[in-house]
């Protein structure tokens, strides 16, 4: 249960260097805030999806259970922010919207498989990648936020 802790480490620290971006970012940037509420939402699902097994725990929920319950939710959630993505998002070019749906479509898929017992057995291992799902969106986002304001602050000094 060890990763999980530090899932939830990893999404705590994403969440605080965004914090942190967001507050010296400029005020005329043209950034997409879609971006912003996709990346803080991406870390606080990492971050309570992390959290959720010890909290099944805490209530004597068997491990088969626990990985049940948690690959429903997260299952759920992520498809559902897939077809999100795909239908509300306007800024982004739709490759990219069509690619965020498939993963998290398979992702999705991957969970379902998982309360089925199809490929694995209700086990952890689904539930994992799932979660580090959210955390590689995060810091993909991330990383386009950090080389947005290094972009922005080039032009403005052309």
């Amino acid at each position: 249960m060890e990763i999980f802790q530090t899932f939830a480490e990893i999404s705590i620290g994403i969440l605080g260097f965004t914090a942190i971006v967001i507050m010296f970012r400029s005020q005329h940037s043209k950034w997409n805030n879609n971006v912003y509420k996709g990346m803080i939402g991406h870390c606080v699902m990492a971050l309570f999806f992390s959290i959720l097994p010890f909290i099944l725990e805490a209530y004597h929920c068997k491990q088969p259970t626990i990985w049940t319950v948690g690959c429903v939710l997260l299952g759920s959630v992520t498809s559902l922010q897939g077809i999100i993505v795909l239908l509300t998002d306007k800024e982004s070019k739709f490759s990219v919207r069509m690619l965020m749906f498939i993963c998290s479509s398979i992702i999705g898929a991957l969970q379902f498989l998982n309360v089925a017992g199809i490929l694995s057995d209700q086990e952890r291992g689904p539930y994992l990648i799932g979660i580090t799902w959210h955390i590689f969106q995060a810091l993909v986002i991330f990383s386009m936020i950090v080389t947005k304001k290094i972009e922005d602050q080039s032009q403005m000094k052309d």
